[in-house]
């Protein structure tokens, strides 16, 4: 199955295609019980905090890389 959250997941058009594609049925994290715009919140927030914390990520399972960049005025 898969789930869309974010600003994808009020969008039909996206919704029906990947449906299509994949042969698999496509709806938002409400099905789950979680609100779309949640999910992509606490994924911002989560990010934030790695980074703040200078905690690197892999994308690839090779590399590793720090994330964003913290801005002192």
């Amino acid at each position: 199955e898969i789930y869309l959250c974010g600003g994808g997941a009020y969008n039909d058009y996206l919704k029906r295609r990947l449906a299509e594609f994949t042969k698999l049925p496509c709806q938002t994290t409400d099905a789950l019980g979680i609100a779309p715009n949640q999910v992509e919140a606490s994924l911002i927030a989560w990010l934030a905090k790695q980074r703040i914390e200078n905690t690197t990520l892999s994308l690839d399972q090779k590399q590793k890389y720090l994330f964003g960049v913290i801005y002192q005025t």
